[in-house]
């Protein structure tokens, strides 16, 4: 069997309490812990090595776990019999735990107001783990595509599709347990790969996108960006967001912003060309 190469542009962030470790997997090993030597189900981390292997991502601890193990390296070994020495982790291997509140995705925290029965303010949602997962994307602009997964809803400001509820995981027996083609959809949704032609004329948008994101990779590495360059980013980031709702979803605030930043940043001018598919030219006056 080949060496499976993971990928440094693709990530899972990994809760662990309901989504590894369940009520059941710990009643067994509270009664019979030589049967069930380990708290973490090792069906659960199967399936999440199962999901890694085909993928090719990394995970990154979320779970408050984090804060528990002082290394990745421990956190594997206290439960290396239930297999979680099997998981492959980021060189970061976990979340930040202090961060600031960022404006998000509006859809998000409605899907969650929604779910939970009741409204939330923005500054509400200071100590919810979708700010921490946000903050190590920003501190890693070259990771394109990723993936949450949790037991608990506090996913904003992130986006919806990238978030995997395995709700009731606690007493349902986690992701072993949980509906798999909502967790195979997730995980196809969020880090599938066309196969790629090596033939330049047979290049098509999927397989344009990875190219992509390999170019990405190679321009990035190593690269250690300051806040400068990562408040840009950010800027550029939060405006192709914007720019990808389409006309007719803009309100007059962010239509404002739109054009404050083709006015301070041109290049941001040929993303809105390459988005609608039309050349922009400027030809210098000659006298």
């Amino acid at each position: 069997m080949s060496e499976i190469i993971y990928r440094d542009d693709a990530v899972a962030f990994l809760d662990i309490d309901g989504i590894a470790i369940h009520d059941l997997q710990t009643r067994r090993h509270a009664t019979d812990p030589v049967e069930f030597p380990s708290a973490m189900d090792p069906k659960c981390v199967d399936r999440l090595v199962e999901l890694q292997q085909k993928y090719r991502f990394k995970y990154v601890l979320s779970s408050s776990m984090r804060i528990v193990y002082k290394s990745i390296d421990a956190f594997k070994d206290a439960f290396a019999v239930a297999g979680a020495d099997k998981l492959v982790f980021h060189d970061d291997w976990r979340t930040p735990s202090r961060v600031p509140v960022r404006p998000g995705f509006e859809a998000s925290l409605t899907k969650w107001c929604r779910t939970m029965g009741r409204d939330v303010d923005v500054n509400e949602t200071i100590h919810w783990r979708g700010h921490q997962i946000k903050e190590w994307l920003v501190q890693h602009p070259h990771v394109t595509s990723y993936l949450s997964i949790d037991d608990s809803p506090d996913f904003y400001p992130l986006e919806p599709e990238q978030c995997l509820w395995i709700r009731y995981g606690l007493a349902e027996g986690g992701i072993a347990h949980f509906r798999p083609d909502i967790v195979d959809k997730a995980f196809e949704h969020n880090f599938a790969q066309p196969t790629i032609s090596q033939e330049p004329s047979v290049l098509e948008d999927e397989q344009r996108a990875l190219h992509g994101s390999q170019i990405l990779e190679t321009l990035m590495g190593g690269f250690m960006p300051d806040e400068t360059w990562l408040k840009s980013y950010i800027k550029f980031q939060d405006a192709v967001k914007i720019l990808m709702r389409g006309y007719l979803n803009i309100t007059p605030e962010e239509m404002e912003f739109l054009k404050e930043l083709v006015r301070e940043e041109p290049a941001f001018l040929m993303v809105v060309a390459g988005h609608y598919k039309f050349n922009i030219n400027f030809i210098p006056e000659t006298e």
